[in-house]
């Protein structure tokens, strides 16, 4: 093969592939200067802007339970269904609307009981649980209604959530102040490296986080208000985090 070859082409060959390895191939280098203007036409800030804004829920929902016992299945649900109209109709005279209020959960179940002796369980009887969910509008109230119904015959209260009627707007503001965050921190960026910005190129999907109150428990032995005293509750505030990625163009 080599016989082929002159001493001319072999060294031309030679010099060649030198010059590649080098990095000097015209053809490269011309390529390699338009990504490096394209490069510097892309340069950017990229920023993660946050914000959170607090306020207080204006709504709670409140899930109140009733439960009664019955020889018969008959006998439970009558007095299960006794009671809860009793609480119902309490709640209507402190301005709960029907709307206001629905059924979230009934169950009927037999009670037994294990007779050692025998090594056998033994039917005793029936048991009824049913759940009324109600919203209330005044939380100045709230406290008011569960001391109502437990009175008028509610034997729990299995939770009562806090919670913003509107967040739409909240949300806005939260959005607009996470973008004002991420503007904030590309303008401390570009002046601390000596550029300047030349406007925004993306702006990616937003995120939200609600973060509700913690639910407030209690048994209702506990609410009542023992003695003539209302019930206390804490509604905290409802806490609307946005999150927003963008992207700023640097002037060249």
């Amino acid at each position: 093969m080599m016989s082929r070859w002159s001493p001319h082409l072999i060294w031309a060959a030679v010099i060649v592939a030198v010059l590649a390895l080098l990095g000097f191939n015209l053809g490269v280098t011309g390529q390699g200067g338009e990504e490096g203007r394209g490069e510097a036409a892309e340069r950017g800030i990229f920023v993660t802007g946050e914000a959170t804004v607090e306020v207080p829920p204006d709504r709670a929902s409140v899930v109140l339970g009733v439960e009664a016992d019955g020889k018969t299945a008959e006998e439970a649900q009558a007095k299960n269904a006794e009671a809860m109209q009793r609480v119902q109709t309490a709640l209507r005279r402190l301005g709960i609307a029907e709307e206001q209020m629905r059924t979230s959960g009934f169950v009927l179940h037999p009670l037994r009981r294990w007779e050692k002796e025998g090594q056998t369980e033994r039917l005793v009887g029936y048991r009824t649980s049913s759940r009324l969910t109600v919203t209330v509008a005044e939380l100045d109230r709230l406290g008011s209604v569960l001391d109502a119904a437990v009175k008028a015959g509610a034997t729990n209260v299995e939770g009562v959530d806090f919670y913003l009627s509107e967040a739409a707007a909240r949300r806005d503001e939260a959005l607009s102040k996470a973008v004002e965050d991420a503007r904030h921190k590309a303008e401390v960026l570009s002046r601390a490296a000596g550029v300047h910005l030349r406007g925004v190129r993306a702006i990616s999907d937003a995120s939200f986080d609600v973060i509700q109150p913690l639910r407030y428990l209690a048994a209702a032995q506990e609410a009542g208000g023992a003695g003539g005293v209302e019930t206390p509750l804490f509604p905290g505030t409802v806490r609307i985090k946005a999150r927003v990625q963008m992207t700023f163009a640097l002037e060249e």
